[in-house]
């Protein structure tokens, strides 16, 4: 990592190389577009700075362009990778760079993502309807000659919901995407540096707006699932599932408790959905205890 992290930040042309190579990779491996394509666009980004960065991925979507129409696909899939990943890290790493928080940085996801859900539902008057409608194209395509029944009535539980964990997953995404860049980051040019900024993670106050957004979309929308208000306040969790972590990373390390509690933390997060729930109250509280501490 620290070689290529290396070759990567020599130059433009370096840069634009390993960056259109991975961008071509992730498109085989759409679960790990992310981390293969956001990854070393963040480090260039928070390396040299936003106007260097686009100027990079900017050659890079022309490159990527130029393969996807070699390789006879849809020329779109190029302009998708750009502003499905591309942006959002590139505006999550601009403004980690330019705070020196990876609060704000968290906040700025949870922005993005709320930004996604409002466009959305502005865009499309059933938003359950139409994530079911999607679904079941992918149940058709999965079982061309049918037996895709069965699962008509999972989809249709599944539906509301769907909105809300794209969001959810938008968020964790380009939160793990920046992150990974700032260690990288780290690791070539601060050793532990990384650690530190985390273990003082701290969501910034006007998360509060974003809390307010969601409980008055969720008022006028009837508290219906798949609402926007709905959708924003699964967005909120997430962030303060964040601040949990940092916190409980935090205690860990002031308290020399062993790495087994870690490991047993992030296997919860795993295994049992309501663990997410807990360490994200835990983030509530945290973030609570340091502004009141403030005030003090």
């Amino acid at each position: 990592m620290r070689a290529l992290g290396g070759f990567m930040l020599i130059g433009r042309l370096q840069a634009v190389t390993v960056i259109s190579l991975f961008t071509a990779i992730a498109m085989s491996l759409p679960a790990l577009s992310y981390l293969l394509s956001g990854v070393p666009a963040g480090l260039i980004i928070l390396r040299k700075g936003p106007a260097y960065g686009m100027q990079v991925l900017l050659v890079c979507l022309l490159a990527v362009v130029l393969f996807v129409a070699l390789a006879g696909a849809n020329p779109q899939v190029a302009l998708a990778f750009a502003l499905g990943i591309w942006v959002p890290v590139a505006i999550c790493c601009s403004v980690l760079r330019i705070t020196q928080s990876q609060g704000w940085l968290v906040f700025a996801a949870g922005v993005i993502a709320a930004a996604y859900v409002l466009m959305v539902h502005w865009l499309i008057d059933d938003v359950p309807a139409w994530w079911l409608q999607w679904m079941e194209i992918w149940i058709k395509n999965a079982f061309p000659e049918g037996g895709g029944e069965q699962y008509q009535e999972v989809l249709e539980r599944a539906a509301p919901a769907m909105n809300a964990m794209m969001a959810s997953g938008m968020t964790i995404s380009l939160v793990v995407a920046t992150f990974l860049s700032r260690w990288w980051q780290s690791a070539l040019f601060n050793p532990g540096g990384f650690r530190t900024e985390f273990y003082a993670l701290r969501l910034p106050n006007v998360v509060i707006f974003l809390t307010l957004m969601g409980i008055g979309l969720l008022y006028t929308g009837s508290g219906q699932p798949g609402s926007a208000g709905l959708d924003i306040l699964v967005v909120v969790i997430v962030l303060y599932l964040f601040q949990g972590l940092a916190s409980v990373h935090r205690i860990v390390a002031a308290k020399s408790m062993p790495r087994g509690w870690l490991i047993m933390m992030y296997v919860l997060l795993l295994l049992v959905p309501q663990a997410v729930l807990l360490v994200a109250c835990l983030g509530l509280v945290d973030s609570w205890m340091i502004n009141r501490n403030k005030e003090g």
